[in-house]
Parts: C-alpha cells; structure tokens; sequence
C-alpha cells in the first residue's frame, strides 16, 4: 500500500515531533502493508511555510534512517498546501512542492467549516498554471458533507481527490464517514492517505482498506492503495480521471439515490 498523505517529517508543522515517533509510526504502518509514504506538510501562509529544499533533504533523510532500521518503506516527498487565494502565485514561484515531488499534482486542503465561494477559481489557476490539484479529504469539509456533489463536478473538471482512511472507519465522526462512503460509492476516490500525524494520529491503512475492498471491491482498493498513486508517482495520469463524467443538466443523482428522490 501507499499512504498517499501524512505528517511524518519532524519540525516542519503539526505531525511528529521527533525521529523516533516518526519512525516508530512509519514501523508501525510497515507492519499493516503499507510499503511507500508521501509525506505532507502543512503549508498554510501565517503559520507553516517549508521550503521545498528543507522538504525534500528531510524526506531523504527519513529514507535513509527507515533503511539503517531494516524498515522497507520508500519516501516521497509533498506537501499538503491550503486553499489560498494567492495559492496559484505560490505554486508558479515554486513556493510549494508538488505532491511526489511530480511536477505535475498539488496535494490541496480546503478549510474545514464552509467551502469559500473563490475556491472554483483558484483551483482553475492551479490547473492553468500546469498543475492538477488533488482534493486532501474533501470528506472533512462542512460545506462538502452538505453538497457531496462538488466533489463530481470537480472530478469532471479535472481534480482529483484524496480521502483519509481514518474517515471510511469512523475516527472523524459520522459526517465524515457518510459523506467517505458516498464518495467511494459514486467514484469519486482516487488515492488514500492516513493523514497521520502523531501516536493518536498514527499511519496505517489496513483497516480502511477492509472497508473499500467490502464496500467497493477488491480491485478498487487495489487501484486506490497501489495502482492510482503509483501512476502520479511516475507523472502519468490515471485514465479513469481523464474522461470527464457525463453530468446531467439537474442535479448530480447519486448511485444510492432511491427511485423516489430521481423522479
């Protein structure tokens, strides 16, 4: 498996705060499957602002320190950027680091209360300025859990979009499990990350795996965990997120819609 999204490079934000936690969760994910980590840290102007240099020395070093204690997990290094207004600006002056370092895909967080009504444009300057913008956990979202279906019309413009783990098992509470579920069951996710950040937010991705494989397919968790991520990896895109979805001129029906709400 590969942990598309976590926290695990010491001084750089919120996440682990020394090797040895770092290490330790890193180990610890090992021992569920997980076999290659793209770390993100936080870049939120005013508050965490790395450079993509330090981030990329760090991610090296944890490579080389996973090696000397026979932990077989390979390093990439990302970071997980903030909607800003000024996000467009930042990635152009390469401010921020590409996701994988790629070149080509932007790991994006919306805010947690309500989606801000310039959000629409400034994902479309990132996708001008040659990037394509991953949703991180677009699940966590207030305004996404009331109007799932921005999370469609996004994909058909191009995005692409991350869930965490911990939601699909209910560690971020029943909205965020619901609006997962929904987004795993119409489609709409391409990578999953554990969003680890510390011992009480640790990594590991076995258990949701379970549940995309029980709720979607063995396939679809196999794409998710595995195939997706390693395309973007190699900078290739995925096929499925080419093709735009045909969306009908009323709202977006969702596949678990009853018959009576389609009428």
């Amino acid at each position: 498996m590969i942990d598309s999204h976590c926290h695990l490079l010491p001084g750089l934000d919120d996440g682990a705060a020394t090797w040895e936690e770092a290490l330790a969760l890193a180990a610890a994910a090992y021992r569920e499957g997980t076999r290659a980590l793209v770390v993100t840290p936080h870049y939120l102007p005013g508050a965490f602002t790395p450079e993509p240099s330090r981030i990329r020395e760090l991610a090296a070093e944890f490579r080389s320190r996973l090696a000397a204690d026979s932990i077989g997990i390979d390093v990439y290094p990302g970071c997980e950027a903030y909607l800003v207004p000024e996000l467009p600006q930042l990635a152009r002056q390469s401010k921020v680091i590409t996701w994988g370092d790629s070149g080509r895909y932007l790991l994006v967080e919306l805010p947690l209360q309500e989606l801000p009504p310039w959000a629409d444009q400034v994902l479309f300057e990132l996708r001008l300025a040659g990037l394509t913008p991953i949703i991180a956990h677009p699940e966590r979202c207030a305004g996404v859990q009331r109007r799932p279906e921005w999370v469609a019309e996004a994909v058909n413009r191009g995005m692409l979009v991350q869930v965490n783990g911990p939601s699909l098992t209910g560690r971020y509470g029943g909205s965020a499990r619901k609006t997962a579920g929904k987004l795993l069951a119409g489609g709409l996710v391409h990578l999953l990350g554990s969003d680890a950040h510390s011992h009480r937010r640790p990594a590991g991705l076995e258990e949701a795996a379970r549940v995309v494989e029980r709720r979607a397919s063995r396939e679809a968790a196999a794409a998710i965990l595995t195939g997706n991520p390693l395309a973007l990896l190699k900078g290739t895109a995925l096929p499925e997120a080419a093709a735009a979805r045909e969306l009908p001129r009323r709202r977006w029906q969702w596949p678990w819609s009853s018959r009576k709400s389609q009428r």
